[in-house]
């Protein structure tokens, strides 16, 4: 019973049974550089759909940087994380991808993302984003979804808005405007693209949906320590 449970989940049977075919990893800035790896082993275990990977910015920026609180990368390290995501796209990937509302890609600037897009756009390749804020958590939606689009200007590069949401009373009725954004930019030539999911509430591990960013940064031990001086305080 076991391993055909085991074999189930590599078929991956819940998605089949709602007709998807296809699925991407690597989404929202996770998964791994280390694109050639994971196809191995995926293919090694087996799966039941077509797999796609996109390579995610939060796990370049934590190879290199860690997770270290707003650091701007030396030109050495901007230089190893292009590299990354170079190699990942000879690899196979299908783009680069952004958790910018997530640890440690929250950390980065803009123009850090910017210069890793023009890369994948080199290989031909879009750039998928969770958006820096789907609310009003830090800069605003609005002003997330305007980033996503000036990334993929500057980068010449095709954007596509993850779960594209207007999130909470602090912006409900803000989905017309940033709908409105999307269109604007389409008619000026850019290739946009979003897609929605059908939950009444998000899909997210706790942690991120309750501890603040900044309790978030450093070793596992250091994030152990303040968090426990925080409620202690």
């Amino acid at each position: 019973i076991s391993d055909l449970k085991s074999k189930d989940k590599n078929n991956n049977l819940n998605y089949l049974a709602q007709g998807v075919t296809s699925v991407f990893n690597g989404n929202d800035g996770g998964g791994t550089p280390h694109i050639k790896q994971q196809f191995e082993q995926i293919l090694a275990e087996g799966i039941g759909t077509n797999t796609a990977f996109f390579v995610g910015h939060g796990a370049v920026r934590q190879q290199v940087i860690g997770r270290e609180a707003f650091r701007i990368p030396t030109d050495e390290q901007l230089s190893a994380m292009k590299e990354l995501v170079d190699n990942a796209m000879e690899q196979g990937a299908f783009g680069l991808s952004t958790g910018l509302f997530y640890v440690p890609g929250t950390y980065a600037k803009t123009q850090e993302v910017v210069e890793l897009a023009k890369v994948s756009a080199q290989h031909g390749g879009v750039y998928e984003s969770h958006v820096r804020d789907e609310s009003t958590y830090n800069i605003g939606v609005e002003a997330a979804i305007a980033e996503a689009l000036q990334i993929g200007k500057e980068a010449k590069i095709p954007v596509h808005l993850a779960h594209i949401k207007a999130l909470g009373v602090d912006v409900w009725g803000k989905s017309k405007a940033i709908v409105e954004m999307v269109e604007q930019a389409q008619q000026q030539g850019q290739i946009v693209t979003a897609d929605q999911y059908p939950w009444r509430a998000s899909g997210v591990r706790i942690h991120k949906a309750t501890v603040p960013s900044w309790a978030l940064a450093g070793s596992e031990e250091q994030i152990q320590a303040k968090t426990l001086t925080f409620y202690q305080s």
